[in-house]
């Protein structure tokens, strides 16, 4: 099935950072119906318009956190936003969209999305994940620290290495990379959107 075009968002190599949407930029995304993407060169999110508040102001994380051995992905952790509140569910899920290095994976149908559980310190299955030229994809209707492991048969809990920020280029609390897309009303423009 073809993607519905959308608002997309590459920031390239950036692994930790912040994207800001201010509300009226929300709310033309909504009026016209048109989805948000946000990418880099690890992943890809697909955020629905039923996750967008009208007139509030929106912020999506990507917080890339250190490399785990049996990991067939890069682990990252995501965060939402709104009106400076952390929304961790969602009604309507979001699409998550991992690169995998080919070269480290024996059958690409032990590819599975796994999210790590901060209660139980174990990295449980979500559920659905189709694998496709490279790339894992999966649906969730949460938002934590995701990774891709290769895992024959239907394990649903692994106990492998917890995760942790990268030696200093994780996003501390106080402060960010930050993209602030005051800009996009020009893209819209631009685009006829």
């Amino acid at each position: 099935a073809k993607e519905k075009a959308g608002l997309s968002i590459d920031l390239g190599k950036e692994q930790s950072v912040k994207v800001d949407l201010t509300k009226e930029q929300i709310a033309q995304l909504k009026e016209k119906g048109i989805p948000l993407f946000v990418n880099n060169d690890d992943v890809k999110l697909s955020i629905p318009l039923s996750v967008l508040s009208a007139g509030k102001h929106f912020s999506v994380k990507l917080n890339r956190m250190a490399n785990i051995k049996n990991a067939k992905s890069p682990v990252y952790e995501f965060n939402i936003y709104i009106d400076g509140k952390e929304i961790t569910q969602f009604a309507e899920p979001i699409t998550l969209t991992f690169d995998v290095d080919a070269s480290k994976i024996k059958n690409t149908k032990d590819l599975k999305v796994f999210y790590f559980n901060e209660k139980t310190k174990f990295w449980e299955l979500v559920p659905g994940a189709v694998y496709n030229n490279g790339k894992v994809e999966v649906k969730t209707n949460h938002f934590t620290i995701f990774t891709v492991f290769e895992v024959p048969g239907n394990q649903t809990t692994l106990k492998e290495t917890a995760p942790t920020p990268m030696n200093g280029k994780g996003l501390p609390n106080t402060a960010s990379n930050s993209y602030n897309f005051l800009l996009s009303g020009i893209l819209f423009v631009a685009f006829g959107l």
